[in-house]
């Protein structure tokens, strides 16, 4: 059977990879000129490795993981070889102080966190309160500054369009991992890959791919969409000026483009749509966030024992580093300069800077590479740990080139990206769309989807694949992040308690202990009063 995926992302080569290996005939069409999406990295023209945003691999992520060990590189080696031990994080904070995060800050945040965790139907609910609303007022400042700011270092979302569902989704998939008895249960927190993702995944997996059978066209848009009744019957696509149509109704076709271009091409094809492609419209709305990755070349080597990510939670932009050079200790080229490379990202671009009293997306590139490294440098933390293994201060160290992702473009001294990067928010959480749609032959796939992970991610773009391709092809192995099954008593009694319209319930089970414990106070003090009465008539 044929089957067309549009995008060559992460959700479009997971969905081909599961079909290939099921005997299906594959082509891919990518509008670009290299595949992998948001995930991709290229070299500038004398070698420097640059990304959209450098990329963290959690101890949950099992279905990339699933993915990495089914691609070979060789020897008796996958891909899966390719990735870091955990990488140390070291937290920045001057301003920010954690050790004036009191006791009532982490009962209060955790009590909320506990009641969505509990819940089930009352999800919906919990989906539409702002996390950042919900404590800010309720908790210190330090608490405050701590928890919002690391919503975009960790989960890379947006710190004021966060409900309270999302912030707390993270704990809920470590509870999931109780039932997951894998290898990566040895290890908590991150790792990455000891090379630039194109390189040590996104190549050989599309080489693998070929071996297989793909059939991949680069520099090929799809405009639209054409059908009969309930089936797709072709799809016209556009390429090298030329335009053709391809596929008809016995063809599966996927789209596994970014949710922005799609939406444009479900406007261009349809009169009706049904649920899952007008949740597909939907689902765009306030969803842009822009995150900005940036490489620093300094004029020295900067030692430390190990790689490390940096983030600076109290930068205005929400800045997070990582020690390029010391992941990628091979490369080429970072052995031949004998300088050291920071990568990074800019997770909050709306917030005004100090240095120029702009926001990132407002300023021009020369005055947005000069906030960063003004928000890097004061850092005292920062320097501190510098001079903990080098003689010399980071104040000692000069900037001598400097390099944005190359998505990024400036246009009337402000910023735009080509690519809009689509993010988790209130407003698109009861949109994600189906993978399935009105079309018998059309399905969805990409980490904007209807996935147990919820949190836009790469592990959401693979789970995506995996879901469709289980669609077509049954069998696929997939892990899902669905609530641990010790939680479903939980579950049973909140949605009948949520159907009664009483309060969730860890409410109700703290109300009960604590009708429990001033019964059993009270009776105390009774029998102690009436000891004391006999004892005194005695």
């Amino acid at each position: 059977m044929n089957v067309i995926i549009f995008g060559a992302g992460i959700s479009g080569l997971t969905t081909a990879h599961e079909l290939l290996e099921k005997g299906y005939n594959v082509t891919i069409y990518e509008k670009s000129e290299s595949i992998g999406g948001f995930a991709k990295t290229y070299r500038t023209d004398d070698g420097m490795p640059t990304e959209h945003a450098f990329k963290g691999y959690a101890n949950y992520y099992q279905n990339i993981y699933n993915i990495m060990k089914r691609i070979p590189i060789g020897d008796n080696m996958s891909v899966y070889d390719n990735l870091s031990k955990i990488t140390k994080i070291i937290l920045l904070n001057d301003e920010i102080d954690d050790s004036k995060i009191t006791i009532w800050d982490k009962i209060y945040t955790g009590y909320h966190i506990v009641k969505c965790i509990l819940s089930n139907k009352r999800k919906q609910e919990y989906a539409t309160i702002n996390f950042k609303t919900l404590i800010e007022n309720n908790i210190s400042k330090s608490a405050n500054d701590h928890f919002i700011q690391m919503l975009g270092h960790k989960g890379g979302l947006d710190q004021n369009r966060t409900s309270l569902l999302t912030a707390s989704k993270s704990s809920e998939i470590r509870l999931s991992q109780l039932k997951i008895r894998t290898d990566m249960e040895s290890h908590h927190g991150w790792r990455m890959l000891i090379k630039p993702a194109s390189e040590a995944w996104l190549d050989p997996w599309v080489i693998y791919l070929q071996s297989l059978g793909l059939n991949l066209q680069l520099h090929t848009k799809l405009k639209k969409y054409t059908y009969i009744n309930n089936h797709i019957d072709g799809a016209i696509i556009k390429s090298n000026e030329i335009t053709n149509k391809v596929g008809d109704s016995s063809t599966i076709f996927i789209n596994c483009t970014d949710p922005f271009t799609f939406k444009n091409i479900i406007l261009n094809s349809f009169n009706y749509i049904g649920k899952s492609l007008s949740d597909s419209i939907n689902v765009v709305q306030e969803s842009s966030q822009n995150q900005i990755s940036f490489v620093l070349e300094f004029d020295r080597k900067i030692n430390f024992p190990e790689t490390i990510i940096f983030p600076f939670p109290d930068s205005e932009f929400n800045i997070v580093l990582f020690t390029q050079d010391i992941l990628y200790k091979n490369d080429i080229y970072f052995n031949k300069t004998g300088h050291s490379f920071w990568s990074g990202t800019i997770c909050i671009a709306y917030k005004k800077g100090k240095l120029f009293n702009k926001p990132a997306i407002e300023l021009n590139k020369d005055q947005l590479l000069e906030e960063v490294k003004y928000q890097i440098f004061r850092s005292k933390e920062l320097d501190i740990f510098v001079q903990k293994y080098n003689n010399f201060s980071i104040h000692d160290v000069s900037v001598i080139r400097q390099n944005i992702w190359n998505e990024w473009h400036f246009s009337n001294e402000k910023l735009y990206s080509t690519r809009p990067k689509w993010v988790t928010t209130l407003k698109t959480n009861k949109y994600r769309p189906d993978h399935r749609t009105i079309f018998n032959n059309l399905y969805i796939a990409g980490a904007h989807t209807n996935t147990s992970i919820h949190i836009y991610s790469m592990e959401g773009a693979v789970e995506s694949g995996k879901i469709v391709a289980n669609h077509i092809a049954n069998n696929v192995s997939l892990v899902t992040y669905n609530s641990p099954y010790f939680l479903k008593p939980f579950h049973i009694i909140d949605d009948i308690l949520y159907m009664l319209c009483l309060p969730n319930i860890f409410v109700m089970i703290l109300i009960i202990c604590l009708i429990i414990t001033t019964t059993y106070i009270f009776r105390i003090i009774k029998n102690k009063n009436i000891l004391n009465i006999i004892i005194n008539n005695l």
